[in-house]
């Protein structure tokens, strides 16, 4: 990783951005198919909330978003689990907007979590949920979704 490190510069820093989407798609699918899930469940990246079929008319959503990792149940094509990934120290006000939009109009969504990753590859973590209503993000340090996928051990290209 210190050879890559060392090279990235500028906007986004996408190379770690895309080590850690192509670490979740790894970990998510080895883990539902050691549990035999993998029929009922897919792990996708970087796709577009109509691309699963979702409505994304303004009326459900100010647009259509891109999530950065989902896992989907393939049989009722519901959003199970949302996580968006962003570089520490920039506004992620858009980030945020978008997870609080998707929870709220998606009921089936049991975790939605954001990665934060450092400079020289660091992450942290926080899940976000609605609490009565009010939209929250908390600071984790063991990261399991509900179906038992273990989103912080998946991460093997990145220090945790």
């Amino acid at each position: 990783m210190s050879k890559i490190k060392s090279k990235i510069f500028g906007v986004g820093n996408k190379s770690f951005h895309q080590y850690i989407i192509s670490d979740l798609v790894y970990g998510a699918r080895k883990y539902l198919a050691k549990k035999r899930l993998s029929k009922k469940y897919m792990a996708l990246s970087e796709i577009t909330l109509s691309q699963i079929g979702y409505e994304t008319t303004p009326s459900h959503f100010s647009r259509d978003f891109n999530i950065d990792f989902v896992v989907i149940n393939q049989e009722t094509t519901d959003l199970i689990v949302l996580i968006e990934i962003e570089r520490v120290n920039i506004n992620i006000t858009a980030t945020k907007q978008k997870i609080k939009e998707c929870l709220q109009a998606i009921p089936s969504i049991e975790d939605a979590f954001i990665i934060y990753f450092d400079m020289n590859g660091k992450t942290y973590f926080e899940r976000c949920l609605l609490e009565n209503e009010v939209f929250v993000c908390k600071p984790v340090k063991i990261v399991k979704t509900t179906l038992g996928i273990p989103i912080k051990a998946s991460l093997i290209s990145v220090e945790r």
